[in-house]
């Protein structure tokens, strides 16, 4: 059975590649927030997108064959002000040290990055 890593598991996007997946495969679902207790073929795991030691772990002990990567901060944050300089780091330094990390534990993985429009932010 193939093992995928689904990162942003609790979010909108990511709740739905887990489901859908779950019925065929291992399910890695790493989220800050995770949403299910562990099952047969489902392991949630709570932590940091931004964690690289995290990160080489987790491809470490579950050696994905593919990577469904649905984690990032979307531009509108009503909670508080953006920090570009977290917006960055979770968008794009994480996704190249994810892809980094898991194509060196195995060079045969697939890395499938899956987002909404948010992410891109905003014009101007």
């Amino acid at each position: 059975m193939k093992t995928i890593l689904v990162t942003g598991a609790a979010g909108f996007i990511g709740q739905a590649v887990c489901q859908d997946l779950l019925k065929n495969y291992k399910i890695i679902a790493f989220d800050r927030s995770p949403l299910a207790e562990p099952e047969k073929n489902y392991i949630p795991i709570k932590g940091d997108i931004a964690d690289k030691d995290t990160l080489e772990s987790i491809c470490t002990i579950h050696s994905p064959d593919v990577v469904v990567h649905c984690a990032g901060i979307a531009h509108q944050n009503i909670f508080k002000p953006l920090d570009k300089e977290v917006y960055e780091n979770i968008n794009s330094t994480a996704t190249k040290h994810l892809a980094e990390i898991a194509s060196g534990i195995n060079s045969e993985v697939q890395f499938i990055f899956l987002s909404s429009v948010s992410v891109y932010g905003e014009e101007g």
